[in-house]
């Protein structure tokens, strides 16, 4: 059971803000009520991922992305603002792409609440998780859905965990009439008060919302913990409530870390493999240092009183290895080609039947990095997009695709691109694979045909190439007429 959770501790949270419904009544406050929450997320030291204007694929990958990087936090927060729904008791999150006709379209094109929970609780060794639905506006789907109800569903918090809705069970919110929702408006004003505990800080605000809303709409908790968060504190108390120590003149301190060999240093002075135990006599701030090779070295300091217990846990991160030099460099920079004789000795082609293919095939040496979005080609240096575009675009779209992606940070990079032609064309195989394209299986087999970003031009037409994965060619196309998928890359070496 945990006294106090200390402000030094890892924090990471998930923000989704959904306003611009393609087939829905858009939503006025809710992108500036995510891009607020992320904001002041940050300001009190939590690493956030925000998604805004989201889809159901990208909102499943995303609280996925959060449930991975939950394992390595102690605290963890989910905010959602936009559509929500109640359907036979379940909560639904509605992506920005929906197309939901009845009511049992829900399970299949929307999300469902619980996800984010199963994640949280799948997470395992973070201390507290918060989650934050500012969804209950009106049933978006009045005249179709006669079984809906207002409002959302109440769930059953899980120990460790404080479920927070902008309005109590059944009933409807209010978007406010200035920058933010009503309920968002308050939270951001008392979340940042010095010295709240968490309940304080819901409790504030849910008098903020009945005055502002003229007791129209009352925000409603379900609260399943034990210790005293707060979001901002004066200073770090004692982490956990451990067994006091028989001498009162001394206090005690165990460290363990998560790598076997990991050494302990404390106020400069090596003690050699943990875990181990301390036991203090003099009470006063202590340095303690985690080291272990091929890892960052990990540093707390722990103000001890005497006649107390404490505990340091180190998570070590491991050290990023310094690039490779690529086996195969391969062109990144555009180029304008302009005729079929002019790419067979630029893109080092072969004119095989008036079909152009690759004179030579590379032998790829790809790892998939486990989040089931990038594969790194070690032989070429280049971090591949494993699934690519859902959709056939124009190039122009393309590009837009490829800024969208640097925008939300796609698995944590910002410095996607179209690929060359030469960069494509490195992941062409000479045989078909099990999935019936020249392309290897581990990468998704929706997108048969990838824009370029190499330019054609001659003295009639204009426009871009792109390589076939499910006919093993290369060509060119009319940029602005013809549509093709797109599958983003990046360099590992600058």
């Amino acid at each position: 059971v945990f006294k106090q959770i200390p402000s030094n501790t890892k924090r990471l949270a998930l923000v989704i803000g959904n306003a611009d419904y393609k087939r829905l009544s858009p939503l006025t406050n809710t992108i500036n009520d995510a891009n607020d929450m992320e904001k002041t997320l940050r300001n009190l030291n939590f690493d956030v991922l925000a998604r805004v204007n989201t889809g159901l694929k990208d909102m499943e990958d995303i609280i996925r992305e959060f449930g991975a990087k939950l394992r390595k936090n102690d605290v963890g927060l989910f905010y959602y603002s936009g559509h929500g729904i109640q359907y036979n008791g379940v909560n639904y999150l509605i992506p920005t792409d929906a197309d939901i006709q009845k009511e049992t379209d829900l399970k299949y094109k929307a999300v469902q609440a619980d996800m984010v929970l199963d994640e949280m609780d799948a997470a395992g060794s973070n201390r507290m998780n918060i989650v934050i639905l500012d969804a209950c506006r009106d049933n978006p789907f009045p005249r179709s859905f006669k079984s809906a109800r207002k409002g959302l569903a109440q769930m059953n918090a899980p120990s460790g965990m404080l479920i927070a809705y902008a309005t109590s069970p059944d009933s409807g919110a209010f978007d406010g009439s200035g920058r933010n929702g009503t309920y968002t408006a308050n939270l951001l004003k008392y979340m940042t008060v010095r010295g709240l505990k968490i309940e304080e800080v819901f409790k504030k605000v849910r008098i903020g919302v009945l005055k502002d809303s003229n007791n129209n709409q009352r925000p409603w908790e379900a609260v399943s913990i034990t210790g005293d968060f707060y979001f901002v504190v004066d200073k770090d108390i004692i982490v956990a409530s451990l067994p006091q120590p028989e001498n009162p003149k001394e206090a005690i301190l165990n460290v363990t870390a998560d790598v076997s060999d990991a050494e302990v240093w404390v106020n400069g002075k090596k003690y050699g493999q943990i875990p181990r135990k301390f036991t203090f006599s003099d009470p006063g701030k202590y340095e303690i240092e985690v080291t272990a090779p091929g890892y960052k070295k990990y540093q707390v300091s722990k103000e001890i009183e005497l006649g107390r217990e404490y505990k340091v846990e180190a998570n070590l991160e491991k050290e990023a290895s310094a690039p490779v030099k690529p086996k195969y460099p391969l062109r990144s920079n555009p180029i304008t080609v302009s005729s079929k004789e002019e790419a067979l000795e630029k893109f080092k082609l072969i004119n095989d039947k008036e079909k152009l293919k690759p004179l030579e095939y590379m032998k790829n040496d790809l790892e998939d990095n486990g989040d089931d979005a990038t594969i790194t080609d070690h032989a070429t240096g280049l971090i591949w997009q494993k699934s690519g575009s859902d959709a056939q675009m124009d190039y122009q779209k393309a590009q837009a695709y490829i800024n969208d992606l640097n925008r939300k940070k796609f698995a944590d990079y910002n410095d996607w691109r179209i690929p060359t032609t030469d960069e494509l064309k490195s992941l062409l195989m000479p045989d078909k694979q099990s999935d019936g394209l020249y392309i290897n299986p581990i990468f998704n087999k929706i997108q048969k045909y990838c824009w370029a970003s190499d330019k054609y031009k001659d003295n009639r037409t204009e426009g871009m190439w792109y390589v076939s994965f499910e006919r093993c060619r290369l060509s060119w196309e009319l940029s602005h007429i013809d549509k093709f998928y797109v599958r983003a890359v990046r360099s590992l070496i600058k």
